[in-house]
């Protein structure tokens, strides 16, 4: 991609909305979905289920007893 590609603020958003879902930080997930415009958060939008679903499974193994 060319420079002023790749430098463009929406370029960055949506390389910090990647790196927050890859690296299962979910609190910068949404930190980043309320600070995006709203077409940003239509288009993220896709991916809530997917990380409901996982923290859930996360809070789970934490809390289960130990067999």
């Amino acid at each position: 991609m060319r420079e002023e590609v790749r430098s463009s603020a929406e370029i960055k958003f949506a390389l910090s909305a990647y790196a927050a879902l890859n690296d299962r930080n979910y609190v910068k997930f949404f930190k980043l979905v309320a600070q995006g415009t709203f077409m940003c958060a239509c288009i993220l939008h896709r991916y809530f289920n997917q990380i409901r679903f996982e923290t859930l499974k996360v809070i789970t193994r934490c809390y289960m007893a130990p067999n």
